[in-house]
């Protein structure tokens, strides 16, 4: 298997071992035993698997009839448009409402 880049320094490591230089390893357990490497703005985040509390609150509060609502909505033009509402949010940041 050929090397790969370290994510976060850049050195060529062997997949799934750990960087020399700063011991970073681009093994995230995926499929195949093969690991992509992540691009470097995210390479430094740790990322989990949600908990089960978590996810039980989510499915408590997420509405799926209300999100398909949404995107045909979307999807049939009726969407917001960026330009509509760039005016506001630039006024709001600006500290201007």
């Amino acid at each position: 298997m050929p090397n790969i880049q370290c994510p976060t320094c850049g050195r060529e490591i062997e997949p799934g071992a750990a960087c020399s230089g700063c011991g970073h390893t681009a093994d995230n357990g995926a499929a195949d035993g093969l690991a992509p490497v992540p691009p470097p703005e995210v390479a430094s985040l740790i990322i989990e698997r949600p908990s089960p509390d978590v996810l039980a609150w989510g499915r408590q509060t997420f509405n799926e009839a209300e999100y398909v609502a949404a995107l045909r909505e979307v999807e049939q033009g009726g969407g917001h448009r960026f330009e509509d509402f760039i005016d506001d949010i630039e006024r709001i940041a600006h500290g201007k409402e």
